[in-house]
């Protein structure tokens, strides 16, 4: 995918579009309904521990099946990937996981 300007809109808000880069490989995408009032933890592990993946999540509402990057709009997005620097506290492996709460 090319063209990144969808994660980086106010009313997706994915990722910054300074962390393109992150997500300039291939994408892969699966499509789930999620319950009302539940979660939904994504989670990918790489084979090989050197392997860079990076993930996005998002949430659109029933009936609406848009994909990057026709998609406009989303309930919300959430995203992780290899950190730049370490972070104070926090450690990182090379696994990437994110959550979704489905409220209503």
């Amino acid at each position: 995918m090319t063209d990144l300007s969808w994660a980086a809109n106010s009313s997706v808000a994915c990722f910054p579009a300074t962390k393109n880069q992150k997500f300039s490989g291939n994408h892969v995408f699966y499509t789930t309904a999620i319950p009302r009032r539940s979660e939904m933890f994504t989670k990918v592990i790489p084979k090989n521990k050197k392997h860079n993946f990076s993930l996005y999540v998002y949430q659109v509402g029933v009936n609406n099946e848009q994909l990057p990057t026709n998609l406009n709009s989303c309930v919300t997005c959430e995203a992780d990937y290899k950190w730049d620097r370490k972070r104070l506290g926090k450690t990182q492996d090379h696994t990437q996981k994110v959550r979704l709460n489905a409220i209503n």
